[in-house]
């Protein structure tokens, strides 16, 4: 097998070369499954077979002793066990080039974003009404005081 792939060339020196001429067409490119479904996701030519031959784990390399690391291996895990981490994938990664893609319908949770800054704008709005309320009250009652002629004594 070796002889025979090496005779045709079939060797690259990057994974930009593979894919490359895995979309030219009569090449099929073995490589790290987390770098194919990226190219599989912005290149339509491609695709990707369903099964992963070995599955690689990464980790984060710090100073012996880095204060946070636990911190960022417990976030990191928390993020794991509650599907953020596959969610955020499905949504930066997700296929643009699908023949059956169709705009669904907006839900809830899709507008939760505006709604929130429609209740943050609506709060500060409130909050600003409210001081210039106090303000104009404070400077009518400054006023009248001032052109009554109130000391605070109630004898002259």
């Amino acid at each position: 097998m070796f002889e025979q792939m090496e005779k045709r060339r079939s060797f690259v020196k990057t994974t930009g070369e593979g894919l490359r001429r895995a979309q030219q067409g009569d090449f099929a490119f073995i490589g790290e499954a987390v770098s194919l479904d990226l190219a599989v996701a912005r290149y339509c030519s491609l695709t990707r077979s369903e099964e992963v031959v070995s599955e690689r784990f990464y980790g984060i390399a710090a100073a012996h002793g880095f204060p946070l690391m636990k911190n960022i291996s417990v976030a990191i895990l928390e993020l794991s066990e509650n599907g953020v981490l596959q969610y955020l994938r499905n949504k930066w990664w997700a296929r643009s080039c699908m023949d059956d893609h169709q705009g669904g319908a907006l839900e809830a949770h899709d507008l939760k974003g505006l709604f929130v800054l429609l209740g943050l704008g609506l709060g500060l709005g409130l909050l600003l009404g409210l001081l210039e309320l106090l303000v104009k009250t404070h400077r009518q009652a400054k006023d009248a005081k001032v052109s009554s002629g109130y000391s605070g004594f109630p004898y002259h």
